[in-house]
């Protein structure tokens, strides 16, 4: 897929040209491998742990997910966004973090411990394995750092290859204690959080060609570059936190709200309805990088645009393809039980395609300065999402979560769209429909993505 090219802002079906369509597709390829690894162990997990046990391992990995998005304050994609804006501090930019993050890890682990209590709703069992979570927060906050640091410099086949070996992982842990009859939510736990931190080990030898490189470079402006990191992750950190509130934070209060029970079944929906979301999650990543590293807020409007409308398109055929074939083959991978979280997992697709456009649009926002603008839009849906949770799961369960979350998104995105449309002068139509320069560009990346994922990296010099 080859995406537009700068242009003057607006509506506009200008040729495409910026290849940022290969980077996304490599994106998407990784990332489909977490997802389909959780949909191939969820029914294991279903069938092993019933519903009450599958609930208190979604609240304790929710646990984690909430404590790594509320205490890194955004200095993960902050850390993203310097590396690629000013390469030449990419050293002091890492080892400020580092050390930052590393800080920061220690008070959530605490808090973590101290926290079981209060959101295991009286479950004692739940209590000891979300204090066995806060052993996993500080390895997780330093996971961040590879991550920013291959996202900055734009290794995006690297950054997939190791979404793709952390699922292929994951599903081999979990299917080996499923078959050995030693899948318990215990065990689950330490597949799911500590998979992630061994395949990590993919990134190490590019950190070191990637330190020798910077081992010339000038570690001047320290001061200035800490400052700049907190203060950008400051701005992402509001949206962060807001953002774990519309997808995550519904587990962690699905038990005191309800029961493990109805957690069970919305963790079964949660696995199926959020499937689509890794065409849009790569779209973001690849675009937040692409637009921060040419540092100019009105460069690549139109590609940001297309970008938007190319991945709305895949989102909506993806949802409708599993839409469809859901009543087949959920009650048969799940069983008969699981059967009842149907109607959250449609309403969850539902979510996925109305938060769509404002989620690349969002990442437009981040890479042209203004991440404090997606934070705000995500605090507005978050409120949203908190008070019809807080209203609808008592009395619908799983439904009421998911009903929730289609709030949240819906709110969140369409506020993304207004400002780019305030700011910069995009029109909201612009990243809606379908264009004959998006059906070229389809057309142009299908034949293309297969040689362009055989071609070796092209070596970089500025980092």
């Amino acid at each position: 897929m080859t995406l537009a090219s700068p242009a003057p802002q607006g509506d506009s079906d200008s040729p495409a040209a910026a290849p940022v369509g290969g980077n996304i597709v490599r994106q998407i390829i990784g990332m489909i491998f977490p997802p389909l690894a959780g949909l191939a162990t969820a029914p294991m997990l279903a069938r092993a742990l019933g519903e009450g046990g599958r609930g208190e391992l979604a609240a304790s990995i929710s646990l984690l997910q909430l404590v790594a998005a509320v205490g890194m304050f955004g200095l993960q994609e902050s850390l993203t966004f310097h590396i690629a804006r000013a390469p030449e501090r990419a050293r002091t930019s890492a080892v400020f973090t580092s050390f930052t993050l590393s800080a920061f890890g220690l008070v959530g682990a605490t808090s973590t411990f101290l926290l079981a209590p209060l959101l295991a709703g009286g479950n004692d069992e739940l209590v000891v394995l979300m204090r066995w979570t806060s052993i996993a927060v500080v390895p997780t906050f330093l996971l961040a750092i590879p991550r920013s640091i291959a996202a900055g410099c734009h290794e995006w086949k690297l950054a997939a290859r190791e979404s793709a070996m952390t699922g292929i992982v994951r599903l081999a842990a979990v299917g080996g204690l499923w078959l050995g009859g030693s899948l318990t939510p215990f065990t689950a736990l330490l597949a799911a959080a500590g998979v992630p931190l061994l395949c990590a080990a993919v990134y190490i030898p590019f950190l070191v060609r990637w330190g020798r490189a910077l081992g010339r470079t000038p570690r001047s402006g320290r001061e200035e570059t800490g400052r700049g990191i907190l203060q950008f992750g400051w701005k992402v950190w509001l949206g962060a936190l807001s953002g774990i509130v519309l997808t995550r934070l519904d587990q962690v209060l699905m038990v005191p709200l309800s029961s493990e029970s109805q957690l069970g079944l919305y963790a079964v929906a949660v696995t199926v309805g959020e499937l689509p979301t890794i065409i849009s999650a790569a779209a973001r990543s690849v675009t937040f990088s692409a637009d921060a590293a040419e540092g100019d807020e009105s460069a690549h409007a139109v590609r940001l645009q297309q970008t938007t409308r190319v991945t709305v398109l895949f989102t909506v055929l993806a949802a409708l393809l599993i839409g469809a074939s859901m009543p087949w083959w959920l009650p048969l991978l799940f069983g008969a039980t699981f059967a009842a979280s149907l109607p959250a997992a449609v309403v969850l697709l539902l979510a996925t395609v109305a938060g769509t456009a404002g989620s690349v649009a969002g990442a437009g926002l981040g890479a042209r300065g203004h991440p404090e603008l997606r934070s705000l839009s995500m605090l507005y849906g978050a409120i949203g999402n908190l008070g019809t949770l807080v209203v609808l799961v008592p009395a619908w369960g799983a439904l009421g979560a998911a009903t929730a979350t289609l709030v949240g998104a819906s709110i969140s995105g369409t506020a993304n769209l207004i400002w780019l449309k305030r700011r910069f002068g995009m029109p909201v139509r612009s990243f809606a429909g379908v264009r004959s320069t998006d059906v070229r560009a389809i057309w142009t990346g299908a034949r293309r993505v297969a040689s362009a994922l055989r071609k070796p990296p092209v070596p970089t010099t500025k980092h």
